[in-house]
């Protein structure tokens, strides 16, 4: 969709200026998680780690990367119950990742996600992306000023629920009216 694209051009923009961290604002159900996909497509990493703080979201994720990938890379989890290390593209929880940060280098990664972003800055998750040196792309749809000072106010694409609902990309326009009067 139109947030996609314009968003793939500023993230390759701003990787190409040097910038490590980049922010994606961007409503539910927009398509963040398929930006992220075709971003790592562009970018051609050799090995991902996509993070997030709850599972049924990561296997939604992997899915996505699996799908935009098209066999192109082995994707596996890393949580609780698996440990797939040895995939290209590693799914985990950050408490999983947090607990394990000693098995892995510092370069493991060249590509990080963080889903859910917004989160990111309390301490599990602060001890996540401080340990790898990678570039990191954040992903969510309700930031604040701690998130904008994580990602160095490098935001390079906001994309409202207002406009997705104009655009068609989000939810109906009925349940945004009741939520508003609300």
């Amino acid at each position: 969709n139109y947030m996609q694209r314009k968003a793939l051009k500023e993230l390759n923009r701003s990787r190409a200026l040097g910038i490590q961290r980049s922010l994606i604002i961007s409503a539910t159900g927009s398509g963040k998680t398929y930006l992220a996909a075709f971003d790592a497509l562009n970018f051609g990493p050799k090995k991902l780690l996509y993070v997030v703080h709850e599972g049924s979201i990561l296997r939604r994720a992997l899915d996505t990367f699996q799908d935009v990938f098209n066999g192109q890379k082995v994707c596996g989890l890393y949580t609780g119950e698996a440990k797939e290390i040895e995939a290209d593209f590693l799914f985990s929880t950050n408490v999983s990742m947090c607990k394990s940060l000693d098995s892995f280098r510092k370069d493991e990664f060249d590509y990080i996600i963080i889903d859910e972003c917004h989160r990111s800055i309390y301490n599990v998750w602060q001890q996540v992306l401080d340990y790898f040196d990678a570039f990191q792309i954040g992903l969510t749809a309700t930031p604040d000023k701690r998130t904008f000072g994580y990602f160095n106010e490098n935001v390079v694409s906001e994309y409202s629920r207002e406009q997705a609902i104009i655009d068609g990309v989000n939810v109906g326009e009925d349940e945004y009216i009741i939520e508003t009067k609300i």
